[in-house]
């Protein structure tokens, strides 16, 4: 990842800024301050050795910032085959916390091992196949 300083209208936005009253108060903000706040994380493609740049964060900020007129916006540029590989990272994690899985792979059990387990007093001793315990007679 690059630390660089884009020219706003350089920079496609992905997910346009649809809370109106949030972007007046930036555009408020921008022209009394200048930019505060985070760096934009822009995606760069490369085709045809010309690059285009589209934000994946900062969509209000972008657009207030075009609007006030700033000439350039500070930016963590990511390549298009690295942003791929850390959008599966980061929807891969959100999957599992979600589902409160860990990263670690799970061997399966096979079949047949594990019902002679079972049978031979093993961990899974006692546990049918359909979950219940077996009548003990």
């Amino acid at each position: 990842m690059d630390e660089i300083d884009l020219a706003p209208d350089a920079i496609r936005i992905i997910n346009s800024a649809n809370d109106t009253e949030f972007l007046a108060r930036l555009v408020e903000s921008m022209r009394k301050e200048g930019w505060k706040g985070r760096r934009l994380l822009v995606e760069e493609s490369v085709q045809h050795r010309v690059s285009q740049y589209f934000a994946w964060t900062g969509s209000h900020r972008l657009e207030a910032a075009k609007e006030v007129g700033l000439l350039t916006v500070p930016c963590l540029v990511i390549l298009a085959a690295e942003a791929e590989t850390a959008f599966v990272r980061a929807i891969s994690s959100a999957m599992a916390t979600l589902v409160g899985v860990t990263h670690r792979r799970r061997r399966p059990l096979p079949g047949p091992a594990k019902a002679r387990g079972a049978q031979a007093g093993g961990p899974d001793a006692g546990i049918s196949s359909l979950g219940a315990r077996p009548q003990r007679n």
